[in-house]
């Protein structure tokens, strides 16, 4: 790891744990209507699908394994359910990530299961 990254500033290098604050954060990506699609059996339902991660993260993962590309960016569903309770789905990095077999991945994955877990939590806040 360098010893000074550009991150967030292309004029100014900051230190390292500054930048991992920063990169450390999760985007969303994409999102689709997913309860939408359902209009077609004529039952819609409140549901949203999100693609989120982080560019730099996955590049941690994916330089090690490449196949761990597959499963980056991370999914998640935001539902309601039957008792009209939104819910938020998704499958633990960790596990995802850690079918791989390479600790290097899966303490990246560890930190991802962190991360997200917590932007999950304010979300629901």
């Amino acid at each position: 790891m360098p010893e000074f990254w550009v991150c967030c500033s292309r004029v100014k290098p900051i230190e390292p744990e500054r930048c991992w604050s920063v990169v450390r954060k999760l985007s969303i990506f994409n999102s689709g209507d997913h309860g939408g699609l359902l209009q077609i059996t004529g039952q819609p339902r409140k549901a949203v699908q999100y693609e989120i991660g982080n560019p730099l993260t996955a590049t941690r993962m994916t330089q090690r394994q490449l196949p761990a590309s597959l499963y980056a960016p991370l999914r998640i569903v935001l539902y309601e359910n039957e008792a009209g309770r939104a819910v938020f789905e998704y499958d633990r990095p960790s596990s995802l990530f850690g079918q791989f077999g390479d600790e290097r991945v899966t303490a990246v994955a560890r930190e991802l299961d962190a991360s997200l877990e917590g932007v999950l939590v304010k979300a629901a806040s």
